[in-house]
């Protein structure tokens, strides 16, 4: 896992990986928003982190814009998995 997660911070995504993974969060909105309750839930995460009152509209063109150099910038930037700690629960 940890080579995984390093190889990630230094190289990225693949354009295939982030399309798809683009799809899976676009795809499944509809499903996080489709009763009242969720979308008073949504309403109350707006209203907590401040963020624009036009999120729920804008929140799948804002995913489709994410680039490759982005994603990774921010994975270089907050991922060190120099710094990971391992935590092992359980008997032994």
């Amino acid at each position: 896992m940890e080579t995984t997660l390093q190889d990630f911070v230094s190289h990225g995504p693949n354009p295939r990986a982030l399309e798809r993974a683009r799809q899976n969060i676009t795809g499944g909105f509809p499903l996080r928003t489709d009763s009242n309750s969720k979308i008073v839930q949504h309403l109350a995460a707006i209203g907590f982190y401040r963020l624009p009152l036009d999120y729920l509209q804008t929140f799948t063109a804002k995913i489709n814009a994410v680039s490759l150099e982005q994603l990774q910038d921010t994975f270089s930037r907050r991922i060190h998995p120099d710094r990971l700690l391992t935590v092992i629960v359980g008997g032994t």
